[in-house]
């Protein structure tokens, strides 16, 4: 699943690279606006790079956990 995450983070970059190279900018245009939950401005790359960056953070949780649930001590980890 790492591999994944770096997919969608490299995904991401590369788009907003291409967009900075191409447009000579990278254009925002998605904002989440509900009663107690706002967002700044932000685009499809950069919701790939978080997507990204949430699925290494999760698989590295379920690795630690599956050590953790094995029995390996801790200053193994």
């Amino acid at each position: 699943m790492t591999v994944l995450g770096i997919c969608f983070m490299v995904g991401g970059g590369v788009g907003n690279i291409y967009d900075r190279l191409i447009y000579g900018s990278v254009t925002d245009f998605l904002h989440i606006d509900f009663v107690l939950f706002q967002t700044g401005i932000f685009n499809m790359a950069d919701v790939s790079i978080m997507t990204g960056m949430f699925v290494i953070l999760f698989d590295s949780y379920l690795k630690r956990a599956k050590l953790i649930h094995t029995g390996v001590s801790s200053d193994k980890l």
